[in-house]
């Protein structure tokens, strides 16, 4: 059985896999070639993909990417007074 969360992004799970497959050269090679990126650039290119956002472009950047100095931040961060 699936959780809840899981349902509600499978369509951007396929969206993304699907834009992946569509870039030239194929999805890893694009993403691959994001390491030679600048941060700035690499996480505007990854929230280009459906259903990435800010926080999970800076987890792939920094896990994925080699980009040690890119640092999620949760949207609940921001509400912290």
């Amino acid at each position: 059985m699936f959780r809840k969360g899981l349902v509600y992004r499978a369509k951007y799970i396929v969206g993304a896999v699907k834009e992946l497959q569509a870039k030239e050269g194929g999805g890893e090679e694009w993403l691959s070639s994001l390491r030679l990126r600048g941060l700035d650039e690499a996480l505007d290119e990854l929230c280009s993909l459906p259903g990435v956002g800010p926080k999970v472009a800076a987890c792939i950047a920094l896990f994925s990417l080699d980009q040690h100095h890119a640092i999620p931040v949760d949207t609940h961060v921001w509400r912290v007074n």
